[in-house]
Formats: structure tokens, C-alpha cells, sequence
């Protein structure tokens, strides 16, 4: 049986499928954050190599972590797969899922009073944490000096087609891609006979205020999600390229997203 390794990026259904497959394979939940070789003080959740938990980690069926392709491939994988979403979604609901934590605990330090928070102060709450991303978890890791330079949206401009090889052949060390469906997920795995026949988990959605300030106006918005989520579309377009028959919605509408959150949410744009 091949040893799966799920590189989960945040706000993708990650942690469903977690569930899923945690409870396929008769195991305990691991989160972990990193696969490193000496740990610092204030990332408490990194697995030292070599280490009793490495050792576990890299003995278990399936394991799933927020961490790079590199760090996941030290855990003798021989199945490593992650899933995408909609990128301009998958931004948002980050902010949406911080209003959700702070106002189910007012324990988390950096969380309180998130439930006020306007779009844009999240955005330097963003800027001041290092948050993981498609980018890091996927390309930053390839050995190739342009992966570093991707992140440089003139860079990218003026070598499009040198930047689009990179991001390719970083992707293409992943031995498949999903798009965030769960049950198209599922029934490939399946397919592939690596897990039996499973069912999405129905899952309650946590109610969040309904009123959401932005502290910006629409055009403003539509930019900054322009500014933050360019490479994340790339490397989208890029996976579909890859894996058609599991990235299955590749284009990108920002009319179509605003309109899906505002079916939601009554964004309070200034």
C-alpha cells in the first residue's frame, strides 16, 4: 500500500478530508508545520528529523501537514498529492475564518477583537505573520533560482514563459492535484485504490456576523485581491495544465466571486 502524503494548503477542505482519511486509516490526527532539522523556539509544531515523532510520521499510511513539497518527500512518500482552490476564495475566507475563531474563543492572543476587524486591517495582519500560500508550499522549495524571482510581478511579466516552465516543473514533483471538490477528490483516490469508497463528511457551517466591513471601496477591493493572489491564478492555470481531469475549473472570474460572497455576506464596502 503506498504511504500518502497530503501538503495542506490553508482554506483548500483540507481538514475534512483530514477527517476522512484519519479515520480510514484508524489514525490519531498529527498536525505538524514543518519537517526540519533543528527546531526554533517559537515553532513549536515542526518534527525534527531523526526525532521519535519523524520516525512515526514517516511509518504511518497517510500524513497531511502545512508544509513544503520538499519536507513532505522526506517523509518517504510515495504518493503526494494537495488540493487548490479558487484562489481570490481561498483569500478571502482566511479573513473570514479569523472573525469565525475570535468570536468562538476569546483565548487566542492574536485574534482578539478580530471579529471588528475591517478587510484591510486584515491585510496587515497578513503582512506581519508568515502565512503559508500555494507559493511556499509548492514552488518556493524548487531548486531553480527563478522560483525565487516569481514573487516579482515585473520579473514574471518580462519572462512569462521561462516563470510558467518553473512554476510547471515544481508542480509537476506531485503525483496529482485536485481542485477543492471533495467528491471528485474521493472517487479519484478510490480510483486509484488508495482508500476504499468514501463519502464527504457533512459538515455544520459556523455562522459569522453577517454584516462585513471592508474598509475600502469595491475598486479598491477588487485591486488589492488582484495584488495578493496573481501567482496563486498562475500556478492555478499552470496545474490545470498538468492535471486536467483533476483541476477542473481553471479560469478565474472576479465578478463571479464577488458575486458568490455577496450571496453570503453583506460586504460593507465604504
Amino acid at each position: 500500500m503506498k504511504k500518502m502524503g497530503h501538503i495542506h494548503i490553508p482554506k483548500c477542505a483540507g481538514s475534512s478530508l483530514n477527517k476522512m482519511l484519519y479515520k480510514q486509516f484508524e489514525l490519531s490526527p498529527k498536525h505538524f508545520t514543518g519537517v526540519v532539522y533543528q527546531k526554533q523556539t517559537d515553532r513549536t509544531l515542526d518534527v525534527v528529523i531523526d526525532s521519535p515523532d519523524f520516525f512515526e510520521l514517516s511509518n504511518r499510511q497517510f500524513v497531511s501537514g502545512h508544509v513544503s513539497f520538499k519536507e513532505m518527500a522526506l517523509l518517504q512518500r510515495n504518493f503526494i498529492f494537495t488540493v487548490l482552490r479558487n484562489p481570490y476564495e481561498r483569500f478571502f475566507s482566511l479573513f473570514t475564518y479569523n472573525i469565525t475563531r475570535a468570536l468562538k474563543s476569546s483565548n487566542i492572543p492574536h485574534l482578539q477583537g478580530y471579529e471588528n476587524k475591517t478587510f484591510i486591517e486584515h491585510l496587515a495582519f497578513l503582512s506581519s505573520r508568515k502565512i503559508n500560500t500555494t507559493y511556499s508550499q509548492l514552488i518556493a522549495d524548487y531548486p531553480d533560482p527563478i522560483s525565487k524571482l516569481l514573487i516579482d510581478r515585473v520579473f514574471f511579466r518580462d519572462n512569462e514563459l521561462l516563470c510558467r516552465t518553473t512554476i510547471n516543473k515544481a508542480l509537476s514533483r506531485l503525483d496529482v492535484i485536485y481542485y477543492c471538490d471533495m467528491s471528485l477528490l474521493l472517487s479519484h483516490l478510490t480510483q486509484l485504490s488508495l482508500v476504499p469508497v468514501l463519502k464527504p463528511i457533512i459538515e455544520n457551517v459556523s455562522s459569522i456576523p453577517i454584516n462585513i466591513k471592508m474598509g475600502c471601496n469595491q475598486a479598491t477591493f477588487k485591486k488589492l485581491i488582484d495584488e495578493n493572489c496573481w501567482l496563486e491564478v498562475e500556478i492555478l492555470k499552470q496545474a490545470h495544465q498538468l492535471y486536467p481531469e483533476t483541476i477542473i475549473k481553471p479560469c478565474i472570474d472576479f465578478d463571479d466571486f464577488l458575486n458568490g460572497i455577496k450571496d453570503r455576506f453583506s460586504l460593507l464596502f465604504d
